[in-house]
């Protein structure tokens, strides 16, 4: 006698095959042409971008940009980022690889280990030791140093540095003329304290751009100074106060 039935056996269905992508492979990732980011923002170690990048406040590079840097705040450059083009910001700190020049409106500083390739314009430059800089760098008003050649700054040379007396020619007298001394007064001055006397009268009036932190609006007492121009760039300023110095 026959208990159970018999039945064939199911044949067994497998899934039908799809070009749908494993869902856990992550994309590489890709170029932009425009990356505007938020403040506290993160460009990680293995990102890659080629274009310009922009943000408000705060950004930290820790990867590869191809292309410019813009912005009015701060700008950290990690120590695995490589960055190839021009960097214009309020500060920047660098501590990994920047091929190309340098504009920063307030400070610049060279961590140790760092590599700069590209001319610096700031309005202060921390160079700390072990830096390898390949460039010229234009800083405050009227101070220069100049580089054709590869420096690499050490603790030692750094040590001779701090103990080198200030140069004379810095710390000489110069005589304001009728125009910039309404701005510092009429009575001689060294560089330094005519520099920091102007400095204090524009932060005081307003006179730096609130948008372009690089640029320097006149007033009518700095009108004359800048040659009648309305507005000039704080390097350009330079050039121009010069002019008034006897």
């Amino acid at each position: 006698m026959q208990l159970f039935g018999h039945s064939a056996p199911r044949e067994r269905t497998e899934p039908p095959e799809t070009n749908q992508p494993d869902s856990s492979v992550v994309a590489e990732p890709f170029s932009r042409t425009s990356v505007p980011t938020q403040s506290g923002a993160l460009l990680s170690r293995g990102v890659s971008i080629k274009g310009s990048v922009k943000f408000l406040n705060e950004l930290l590079v820790d990867g590869e940009v191809e292309g410019t840097i813009e912005s009015p705040g701060t700008l950290t450059i990690g120590g695995h980022a490589c960055i190839r083009g021009e960097i214009r910001t309020k500060s920047v700190e660098v501590q990994g690889t920047v091929e190309g020049n340098i504009f920063a409106t307030e400070r610049c500083e060279l961590h140790a280990g760092c590599t700069l390739r590209g001319d610096i314009e700031a309005l202060r430059l921390v160079v700390n030791e072990n830096v390898t800089f390949v460039g010229s760098a234009r800083v405050g008003m009227g101070c220069s140093l100049a580089s054709e050649t590869l420096i690499s700054l050490t603790a030692e040379s750094q040590k001779e540095t701090s103990e080198r007396k200030p140069n004379p020619a810095l710390m000489r007298p110069v005589q304001p003329d009728d125009e910039l001394a309404a701005i510092v007064g009429s009575q001689p001055l060294p560089r330094s304290e005519l520099t920091k006397k102007l400095w204090n009268y524009i932060r005081g009036h307003g006179c730096q751009d609130k948008e372009k932190r690089n640029m320097i609006n006149a007033d009518d007492l700095l009108r004359p100074v800048f040659n009648g121009q309305s507005q000039v760039s704080m390097f350009e300023m330079t050039k121009l106060v010069s002019k008034h110095l006897r």
